[in-house]
């Protein structure tokens, strides 16, 4: 998990800490609402139904791929929006308001054991975001759309709640 990299830092108290984890949790949650809520709302099929179904879509320009699979598994719901891009946005924008600028580089392990750093929340949040695209899972709209949603969950949650007190 992305923020436990962050607490425990010099300069910050366990109070600062505590404020940042619950902040980003609480975001990450609203975020999670929001996207199961779209997801009901909009009932959107998922790439691997629309390209098998693809004679079936009112385009008669479309043919039907029967052996197509997504590079990973397709969840069990609806498409639209992208969960992960989501939760990543919410996070990312609590991040960014916690720390700015001097906000310290993130590191994840990827498959295979690799390490990916990224300098900035932001970057952390594109790759998430753009690997739901590539896994075949999702469509740019509900990437998009999805990112866009937690990033605004996550300036909101960051500016209405556990702001720090006074000194």
């Amino acid at each position: 998990i992305v923020i436990n990299q962050l607490i425990g830092r010099p300069g910050r108290s366990l109070v600062d800490d505590a404020r940042f984890l619950a902040l980003a949790e609480m975001a990450w949650a609203d975020s999670y609402v929001a996207m199961m809520d779209g997801k009901y709302h909009y009932m959107f099929w998922r790439p691997v139904t629309a390209i098998r179904n693809a004679d079936s879509d009112g385009n008669d320009a479309t043919t039907p791929e029967l052996q197509w699979e997504p590079m990973t598994e397709t969840p069990a719901h609806p498409e639209y929006p992208c969960g992960h891009c989501a939760s990543a946005g919410a996070v990312g924008a609590v991040i960014e308001n916690e720390f700015g600028a001097g906000a310290p580089p993130l590191v994840v392990e990827m498959e295979g054991g690799r390490l990916r750093r990224y300098d900035a929340p932001q970057g952390y949040v594109d790759d998430v975001s753009i690997s739901r695209l590539y896994a075949g899972v999702h469509y740019r709209f509900s990437v998009e759309a999805g990112r866009k949603t937690g990033v605004d969950i996550g300036k909101v949650a960051a500016q209405r709640y556990f702001t720090p007190l006074a000194k």
